[in-house]
């Protein structure tokens, strides 16, 4: 698409054809209806991978004892599965980041290929902000640990409001 739009752009003669716009269109319906049928397999898979993890989790909450239950408290069961929630968008992380550095790489054999100063440019540009995405993401997994410790004690404090409610409402019938 990228070639295409340049060649376009220079004016190139073997581009200036009346059915290079028949082709372009073509191509970004191709690869935008590729791109619907491949999320549509990655959610899939992933709903039905969230799934069985949830079910694997229950079971074994099922097959605790009630005083293990009740020492660790129901609010790391809702950690667990809030947690797994948020793994289920793994694979749709990996592919999304398939494609972004597949593109990167086919885009920068292009760039080299039209001019080498400005992709080494480019190519310095992308490792500095790796490394600044790399010591961002370093100094946050001190504060991930810290968020999921109070997510831990928040659902501490939801899991007492309901049975405080359950408590209230089973005295009033009394």
């Amino acid at each position: 698409i990228i070639y295409i739009m340049n060649g376009v752009i220079s004016g190139k003669e073997e581009f200036l054809n009346d059915y290079m716009g028949l082709v372009f269109v073509s191509i970004v319906i191709y690869t935008y209806l590729l791109n619907i049928i491949f999320q549509k397999g990655i959610n899939k898979y992933s709903f039905e991978l969230l799934y069985e993890n949830e079910k694997n989790i229950f079971d074994k909450i099922l097959k605790t004892s009630l005083v293990t239950l009740e020492k660790m408290g129901s609010q790391r069961f809702y950690t667990v599965i809030e947690d797994l929630r948020r793994f289920s968008a793994f694979p749709e992380v990996i592919t999304h980041t398939i494609n972004s550095l597949l593109m990167l790489l086919l885009c920068m054999v292009y760039l080299f290929t039209l001019s080498i100063k400005a992709g080494l440019v480019v190519v310095v540009l992308i490792i500095v902000i790796a490394a600044i995405y790399f010591v961002v993401m370093n100094m946050m997994s001190q504060k991930v640990s810290n968020l999921r410790t109070l997510n831990e004690h928040y659902y501490k404090y939801v899991d007492d409001v309901i049975k405080g409610f359950k408590g209230f409402k089973l005295s009033g019938n009394r």
